[in-house]
């Protein structure tokens, strides 16, 4: 189970206000232009805003000095992306995790009554109505993917996600054939899949984030028997199975694999041979992928054994995020376009000539950035570049 607020008390005492949250390890600073780390601290401009500002609300709740509700409250503690950073640095500096404060914060006003934001409310309303959070109409979620296989006997389930379902369709038609070409053993879960709750658990929204965790998890063990495997092309998804759920202790038993793995699996064990490509690409860090998941060499590895990889000042546990996290895009969009614009400049810098990531929601708000740039870098998913070679 998730850890409640006052559980936090001794971690909230510990923050020093170094501010070490703020900004990259100097050790791993490598341009000027871009060190800084806390993408909510950078927009806003105040201390309130990034880590250490919301450790200090945490133990004013906690110790029931800070009147609330409040906007300005709401603002700071939701617009947080969760990105991580400040837990890269906290753990190895004091052996904390701010996210997972504020996280609690976030399950402690919901309980409270004081939360969710609207825009917030609106994805349990619509995942408790339609199963996903963009209010899209369920039977719409794999219409579009006529050559999916469903297959209950299965070994591998590909979990397509919300946001590839409706939003990046691209990513999931390219997940799908390249499995296809490859002759995989696999399934989807068709129209039995619902959001992976990784909307909801961000934004402190348990009941709901609880009830698609267990029909997920009751779903593929009793209509997947045979399942060994889960392959996700969505950081989110991903991260939300391997974190979230993990924390609820249910039983389940089943490998979790992102694509980017599984095809570092298949080049390495010679399954498959892929063309080298004279082009340029430099690789976007999904935070859920990296800093969430420790998961950093695979997407590049495949990378580098298909064309030229070149590292942007800000990678790997270091990585600036895409702006779109923790609830962040649909509440503070703004924000999310002006942290992604500041990842599509720095992409620019190395003179690569694709922007590339494994995550759907990056690349949405990525790609939403590069429209509104004046010299623009093309954005796709490590899945649509590798379909197109085989």
């Amino acid at each position: 189970m998730s850890k409640e607020l006052r559980e936090f008390h001794e971690d909230v005492w510990h923050c020093s206000k170094c501010f070490c949250c703020a900004f990259i390890n100097p050790y791993y600073l490598t341009d000027e232009n871009y060190y800084y780390g806390c993408p909510a601290g950078k927009y806003f401009e105040f201390d309130s805003h990034h880590a250490s500002g919301r450790m200090e609300l945490a133990r004013g709740i906690i110790e029931e000095e800070i009147p609330y509700p409040t906007e300005k409250m709401l603002e700071i503690i939701y617009s947080c992306t969760t990105c991580g950073l400040c837990n890269a640095n906290c753990s190895f500096l004091k052996g904390l995790e701010p996210v997972e404060v504020i996280e609690a914060v976030r399950r402690k006003l919901v309980e409270d009554g004081i939360a969710p934001l609207p825009k917030h409310k609106k994805f349990a309303e619509s995942t408790e109505k339609n199963h996903n959070p963009y209010g899209e109409a369920h039977k719409k979620r794999t219409r579009e993917l006529k050559d999916a296989k469903i297959n209950p006997n299965a070994e591998s389930i590909y979990f397509i996600g919300c946001t590839s379902s409706y939003r990046t369709k691209d990513i999931a038609s390219a997940t799908i054939e390249i499995l296809n070409k490859l002759d995989i053993d696999y399934t989807i879960m068709g129209d039995e899949e619902w959001c992976c709750g990784s909307p909801l658990f961000r934004t402190g929204q348990m009941k709901i984030a609880k009830e698609v965790m267990e029909h997920n998890i009751n779903t593929i063990k009793e209509n997947f028997p045979n399942a060994k495997r889960i392959l996700f092309s969505c950081a989110g998804c991903y991260r939300t199975f391997i974190t979230d759920y993990k924390k609820f202790e249910l039983d389940f038993d089943i490998k979790l694999v992102h694509m980017c793995e599984f095809l570092q699996d298949l080049i390495n064990d010679g399954k498959i041979e892929l063309p080298k490509k004279d082009e340029l690409i430099t690789y976007h860090d999904p935070c859920h992928l990296g800093r969430h998941c420790d998961v950093y060499e695979p997407p590049r590895e495949v990378i580098k054994s298909i064309a030229n990889l070149i590292e942007m000042p800000r990678n790997r546990i270091n990585a600036w995020c895409c702006g779109s996290g923790g609830g962040v895009k649909s509440a503070y969009n703004e924000m999310a376009i002006s942290t992604a614009k500041e990842r599509i400049e720095e992409a620019k810098s190395t003179k690569a000539e694709f922007l590339m990531s494994t995550c759907p929601f990056c690349q949405l708000n990525l790609a939403q950035a590069n429209k509104q740039s004046s010299e623009k870098i093309k954005v796709l998913d490590l899945v649509e570049y590798i379909n197109k070679l085989i």
